[in-house]
């Protein structure tokens, strides 16, 4: 399975209410150093979820990242 299928199978997961599951691949592939913008996005909504604090170096608070994450935010929201 490549990156980009975890990530979306990830996806699904999170949408289909199986958040400890799409955590785990998102870890996994967040260990892997298979950053991207989704990724991130895809975190965060978990950890709001959780409504866990953040424990990871990533910050979805961060201004100039929602510029990055903005072309990934609008396909996410497309898929929910």
């Amino acid at each position: 399975m490549s990156n980009q299928d975890s990530l979306e199978l990830a996806m699904d997961l999170y949408e289909s209410g199986q958040i400890n599951r799409a955590r785990d691949i998102c870890h996994l592939l967040f260990q892997q150093n298979q950053e991207n913008s989704l990724l991130h996005f895809l975190m965060g909504l978990i950890a709001i979820k959780e409504k866990k604090p953040r424990t990871h170096s990533f910050d979805l608070r961060r201004p100039f990242l929602w510029i990055r994450l903005y072309p990934s935010i609008c396909s996410v929201w497309a898929k929910l």
